[in-house]
This record gives structure tokens, C-alpha cells and sequence, in this order.
């Protein structure tokens, strides 16, 4: 390479480095001085190397020379950015495509940026029950005598769905795409014995959602550790408001938050009534690019055009959309869930497979907030349908920041009143968060060692001595 980098992070860890001769080599080092040029031969390499591992007085002069190197302002600061050690919390294996792929994103952008970082293996015991064969998802049969009669009526698709497709390739997801700590933690209790980090980051989506289990679990509010940096983000309430306990348990558990970042406007309202301050980012998939989502999909063949239908509630509002896009535009209607009017089902997709589904749509018609996502990343025509349970709150707030709030339909007939998407300013809006969002986790993985976030006033982050963070030298996995 021209310019490689890893000769510099070899530099600055204290590392000789031994280089072939390209043309740019001397601009990197000084031969002989804080590494070695060799001609670009196998044999000169090992050579050079082998003679190096024979002279210690010698190897010790190179390391002290490249030590010299990581003394100076520029390069302290792209250490520091290279070592911090990041532990992310989220709903990150519940069989949910857009948990999933959120929860991806968060990591991949921030091992871009330089950073060590690990998805916390937390499952608890409320969100490890999609496969389970023993699980009673009804309280009204949790009965003795009744749970017995339920689990052995469930068993045979239980069994069935074990070993399907779907299971297959979020699993599959999970296992190649995912970073997770080597253990798994079951309870908060558990997780106080985790591994030290620099940064402990909580989100997104749903995390701090209060009418399921996880809105009420303090480890979603990192109540498991003291030390490091603790912060969330684009984490989501989903929801309008808070019971006053809710509000009251989360206030004290926020409070120890270094840095607090909600994916809803909506949120930032709630953690003001708290009496705290926070700031609001995108979700993490808009982190990553279009070209980023692309590289990552499986190779797909299809030549037919379709609609696709994404609907949790089976609305009659969103088969009727679905179909006169689909008459009008000559296509078929391809279906995540089953349903009478469409041509295909899609019901054994995985993470990847729900990305390539949105890709490759002449339009997208759902009520679900991450195909919305894709939609907006991939310049695709949508139209969202309202939510029955109380969680629109993040679909409209994620029409509101993009301006496309003529997108929501509750009626066949709103189809005519909605603007054609000017996806020039859709992409100008995207930028625009991604920026923001990019500022805020720079901000929360500052170079500084002894200092952690806070806010002030004006919502925007600063630093200030608050704790001595305890960091450790590490090596760079190239």
C-alpha cells in the first residue's frame, strides 16, 4: 500500500515494522532507525526478520525509536480512539429482523471508527422464549393441569419451527455477522460480573420500551456496573408516556448516565420530564451507507417485480394499499406474513433476506418502523400503516425528521393526496443525521482517558473530570 496504516499502529504500539521496498516506504519510516526496509522478496523478508530476533540490543533501539513516535499529539489521539473498549446492551437475538440489524449496525460503525467492541450476550429469561418448547406465551393457560395440555398441543409446530429456514438464518446472522461476549448472561446480577470496559453503550430501538419486560429490566439501564463511560444510544420508549413509576424508576437509573442519546423526539420529551437531558440520533442502520447494507446481502435471482406487503396486524387498510399499487404498477405482491391476496410468501426470512426483500421492491407497504428504514436507505416507495398497539410514536416521529408524514395512511383514498418523495432532500435529511449521530458517538468515545460525557444546557456534550477511567494497552487485530 502507499500509505498503509498498519505500519503506523505497529509504530505507535511500539512494534518494529519490517516493509518491502514500494516507492512511499521512506515516507513512512527511517530505515534502519524505527524499522526496516527490505527488497520485495520472500526470502529477504524472513531473512531480515530472522537476523532482527537475533539482535536484541538492536530490536530494543527500533522499539524505542517507534515509542518515540506515539509521543506526538496526532498519534496519542488516534491511539486512544483504537483502544477503547466498547460493550454494547440491546435485543440483539430475539428473531426480529430489525433488532437484528440495529443492533449490527451500532457495532460495525463503531469498529470503523477504530474501536474494540462486543455485543453483551445478555438473554434473559423473557427474551429466549421464540423457540422454547416449554414456554407459555398465554397467562390464561400457565395453570397447572391447563400448561400441561397447552405445551402438548404447541409441541408439533414448536418441533417444526426448530428446524426451519427462518431459525436457520438468523442464527446463521447472529453467528457470523455478530461480535457477542464469549459469555452469555442470563440475569442483571450476572452481568456485574462482565468483563471491564471504557464504554458501556445501551441501545437501540426498543430497549427502554415500558410495556414490555425489557422497559423494566435495570439492565438495559447498565445498572450492572460502575465503572467506565455509560451511555445509550438512539435508545426508544416507544411510547407517548410514562406511568408515574415507570418514570420515577427510570429517572434514578438515568442519572447515572453519563450521556444520554433517544431515537424519538418523543423520547427527549420524556427524559426532559424527568428532569434530565438528552439528545436525539437516528436509529443505527442509518448509520451505515447504501453501498455498506449492499455489500453485506446475499446474491439474489429474480427477474419479477413485486410490492411488498410487511404488515403485523393483518389490515385490511394495508391489503387494500398493496393492491392497487400492485394493479397499477403490473407487479405481484410479495408477503412477509401470510395472506390471501398475495402471490408469495416470505415467511422463513432472516436479517439479510428482509434487507434484499426491501432492495429489490418496486414499492413497500408496512407498518413496521425498520422496512420503513430501508425503505428511506434504499430510495424505495413506502407507505406505512398505523401500529394496533400503543408504539406508533417511533413511526411518527421517523416521518416527522424525513418530512414524509403524508406516507401514513389510514384510508385507501390518502393514496391520492400523497406527495411524490423528493429523495434529493430525503438523502440531504440523512446526512444531515448521520452527522449529528457521528458528532455524538465521537463525543462519547472522546480521546480523553480521565474524563467522562455530561451535558450542558444547550444539549450539546462536553467533558469534564469526573472518574478515572482504568485502561489497559492492547494489540491491534489486523
Amino acid at each position: 500500500e502507499g500509505n498503509c496504516v498498519a505500519v503506523r499502529e505497529a509504530q505507535m504500539l511500539g512494534k518494529p515494522v519490517i516493509i518491502t521496498g514500494y516507492p512511499t516506504a521512506e515516507s513512512q519510516l527511517r530505515n534502519g532507525i524505527d524499522g526496516i526496509i527490505v527488497p520485495l522478496e520472500n526470502r529477504a523478508c524472513g531473512e531480515k526478520i530472522s537476523e532482527i530476533l537475533r539482535e536484541p540490543k538492536r530490536l530494543e533501539k527500533l522499539v524505542q525509536e517507534c515509542r518515540k513516535k506515539a509521543g506526538n499529539q496526532q498519534n496519542r489521539v488516534y491511539l486512544q480512539r483504537i483502544e477503547m473498549r466498547i460493550r454494547i446492551i440491546t435485543c440483539h437475538d430475539v428473531y426480529n429482523a430489525g433488532a437484528s440489524l440495529q443492533a449490527y449496525a451500532l457495532m460495525q460503525y463503531l469498529k470503523d471508527c477504530g474501536h474494540e467492541v462486543k455485543i453483551i450476550d445478555y438473554k434473559p429469561d423473557y427474551l429466549s422464549r421464540y423457540y422454547s418448547l416449554k414456554a407459555v406465551n398465554n397467562p390464561e393457560y400457565d395453570r397447572a393441569g391447563i400448561r400441561e395440555i397447552y405445551l402438548l398441543v404447541k409441541m408439533p409446530g414448536r418441533i417444526k419451527k426448530l428446524f426451519s429456514k427462518r431459525k436457520y438464518r438468523f442464527d446463521a446472522f447472529r453467528k457470523n455477522a455478530l461480535e457477542l461476549t464469549d459469555a452469555t448472561y442470563r440475569t442483571c446480577e450476572e452481568l456485574k460480573n462482565i468483563e471491564e470496559a471504557d464504554l458501556y453503550l445501551a441501545g437501540s430501538d426498543q430497549i427502554w420500551n415500558p410495556i414490555f419486560p425489557n422497559g423494566k429490566d435495570p439492565a438495559f439501564f447498565l445498572q450492572f456496573t460502575e465503572k467506565g463511560r455509560r451511555a445509550s444510544y438512539a435508545a426508544s420508549f416507544a411510547v407517548d408516556a410514562l406511568k408515574e413509576e415507570d418514570r420515577q424508576r427510570m429517572k434514578e437509573w438515568l442519572k447515572s448516565f453519563d450521556a444520554v442519546s433517544v431515537r424519538e423526539q418523543k423520547g427527549a420529551t420524556l427524559v426532559k420530564q424527568m428532569g434530565l437531558q438528552s439528545q436525539r440520533n437516528c436509529d443505527p442502520v442509518f448509520l451505515l451507507k447504501q453501498c455498506q447494507w449492499k455489500k453485506i446481502l446475499p446474491e439474489t435471482e429474480t427477474n419479477k417485480k413485486y410490492v411488498l406487503l410487511y404488515d403485523f396486524d393483518k389490515n385490511c387498510v394495508a391489503e387494500e394499499i398493496a393492491e392497487k399499487i400492485s394493479k397499477k404498477a403490473k407487479t405481484e405482491i410479495w408477503s412477509v406474513f401470510k395472506t390471501e391476496i398475495c402471490d408469495k410468501v416470505c415467511a422463513d426470512i432472516g436479517p439479510l433476506e428482509f434487507v434484499n426483500l426491501i432492495l429489490n421492491a418496486e414499492a413497500v407497504v408496512s407498518n413496521s418502523f425498520h422496512a420503513t428504514a430501508f425503505a428511506l436507505i434504499f430510495h424505495k416507495e413506502f407507505f406505512v400503516i398505523e401500529r394496533k398497539e400503543r408504539i406508533n410514536t417511533r413511526m411518527n416521529d421517523l416521518l416527522k425528521v424525513f418530512g414524509v408524514e403524508d406516507r401514513k395512511m389510514d384510508h385507501v383514498k390518502k393514496l391520492q393526496t400523497a406527495k411524490k418523495i423528493n429523495w434529493q432532500r430525503i438523502e440531504f435529511i440523512l446526512q444531515k443525521e448521520r452527522k449529528e449521530a457521528e458528532e455524538y458517538l465521537a463525543k462519547i468515545t472522546g480521546e480523553k482517558k480521565n474524563e467522562t460525557a455530561t451535558y450542558i444546557n444547550d444539549a450539546k456534550l462536553k467533558f469534564k473530570g469526573k472518574r478515572q477511567n482504568k485502561r489497559h494497552s492492547r494489540g491491534i487485530k489486523q
